[in-house]
């Protein structure tokens, strides 16, 4: 996956969330407005990146981080590619 995809920035819903992936510094993060988000574009998107390779580490591994705009970062870490829900 990363191979191809090799730096991306992605956008769903509305802005609310966005998707940052930069293999060469092995970066790959969520960007999330905790006020605005929808739980079900979350769904759809934590779906499509289980599908190209990418899963969130669980929260518990890490403090939490906000951004400069109040919006919440949730890392990602490369997994085995899932099928489509």
């Amino acid at each position: 996956m990363i191979g191809v995809l090799e730096r991306a920035a992605l956008v769903a819903d509305s802005g609310n969330i966005s998707v940052h992936i930069d293999a060469d510094a092995e970066d790959y993060h969520i960007l999330v407005n905790p006020l605005a988000y929808q739980p079900s574009e979350m769904k759809k998107l934590l779906n499509f990146l289980g599908q190209i390779g990418l899963e969130l580490i669980d929260e518990d591994e890490y403090e939490q981080e906000f951004d400069e705009d109040g919006n919440v970062r949730y890392y990602l870490a490369m997994c085995d590619p899932k099928a489509a829900e």
